[in-house]
C-alpha cells in the first residue's frame, strides 16, 4: 500500500472546488460573465475585510497585553490634573523615575525622555499615583506627619 501525499491531495481537491464553483456560474443561464467576475471580486473583498478585521483585533490585543490602554484623556488634560508645573524639580524627577520603571518593567518603550512626557505616558498606560511613595500625598508622608 502506497502512502498518500496529503498536500498534493488537498491542492487537487481545492482546485476541484474552485472548478465546481466556476462551472456553477457558467452553466447558469441567468448569470452572465460580468456577474461572475463581480461576485468573484466580492468574495476576494470579503476575504480581505475578514483579515483586516482580525488584524485590527490581534493588534489591539497585543497592545493591551503590552500595557497600552487608551484611557480617553489627552496629555494636556492629564498635565492639568496633576499640575506638573507646580511640582518641584526634585519631585518631578522622582515621579518620572518611578513612572519610567513602571513602563520599562512592562516592556513599554519610552516615547520621550522629558519628565512630563514620561509621567503622562505612564498614567496613560495605567500607572497609579497611589503607589508613588515620595509625593506630598503619599502614605509615607502622611504617616510621618501623624507621628
Amino acid at each position: 500500500m502506497s502512502e498518500i501525499d496529503w498536500s498534493a491531495e488537498y491542492s487537487r481537491q481545492r482546485k476541484d472546488r474552485m472548478q465546481d464553483a466556476i462551472e456553477d456560474y457558467l452553466h447558469d443561464s441567468k448569470v452572465d460573465a460580468r456577474r461572475t467576475y463581480e461576485e468573484m471580486l466580492s468574495c476576494i473583498d470579503d476575504t480581505i475585510k475578514h483579515h483586516e478585521e482580525n488584524l485590527e483585533k490581534a493588534v489591539s490585543l497585543k497592545e493591551l497585553m503590552l500595557g497600552y490602554r487608551d484611557i480617553g484623556t489627552t496629555a494636556v488634560e492629564i498635565a492639568a490634573t496633576l499640575e506638573l508645573e507646580s511640582l518641584s524639580h526634585e519631585m518631578k524627577e522622582a515621579l518620572s523615575e518611578d513612572c519610567e520603571d513602571y513602563l520599562l518593567h512592562r516592556n513599554i518603550p519610552l516615547h520621550s525622555h522629558s519628565y512630563d512626557n514620561i509621567i503622562i505616558q505612564a498614567l496613560r498606560e495605567g500607572y497609579q499615583m497611589v503607589g508613588f511613595d515620595r509625593g506630598p500625598h503619599s502614605r509615607l508622608n502622611y504617616d510621618k506627619s501623624n507621628c
